[in-house]
This record gives structure tokens, sequence and C-alpha cells, in this order.
């Protein structure tokens, strides 16, 4: 469920943060077939390895794995730690 007590606080932030990091990195992928990835920045190239690694290491638990949600949050701040901490927008220092 969602709500207080029932998530982790950083639950949203962390959330929206990796789905936007998400959605530029396959933005650039699409882009980077047109431009070639010679001609990306080191930032849409860290967009690009956190989409690779987001299919590979998925914080969405598959449909047979009893996961709980600390756990898929703890997951996409691993995902995320490969931006500096300017570049994550989304997250509180605080959190």
């Amino acid at each position: 469920g969602i709500g207080k007590g029932t998530m982790r606080a950083d639950h949203p932030n962390v959330s929206d943060q990796l789905c936007a990091k998400y959605a530029i990195g396959q933005d650039t992928r699409a882009m980077s077939a047109v431009v070639g990835e010679d001609a990306l920045s080191e930032d849409e190239h860290t967009c690009l390895k956190l989409s690779d690694n987001f299919k590979s290491k998925s914080p969405t638990p598959g449909a047979y794995e009893n996961r709980d949600i600390s756990t898929s949050v703890d997951i996409s701040r691993t995902l995320l730690r490969i931006f500096p901490q300017e570049l994550l927008k989304k997250i509180p220092q605080k959190f």
C-alpha cells in the first residue's frame, strides 16, 4: 500500500529520479542511433549506462520474487550512485 508507515520516506523521490534518468537514457539511446555515441556527452553516456543497468538489476521484483519495498528502494539508490549528487535533483539532500 501507499501511505505513512507502508513505505520509506524517500521512496517517491528515488522512484521519480530513477524513472527520469531511465527515460533520458532511453531517449539518448534513440538519439545515439542518429548522431553516434561519440557525439554524446558524459552525462548522456551515464544515462545510457543506467538504462542498461536497470534492465539487468531492475528494482521491480519478478513474478516469483518476494521483496519488500525497502530492498527495491535500496536497489534503485545503488543504480543512481553512478550520478554525482548534484545531478539527482529529485532526491533532497536529507535523504
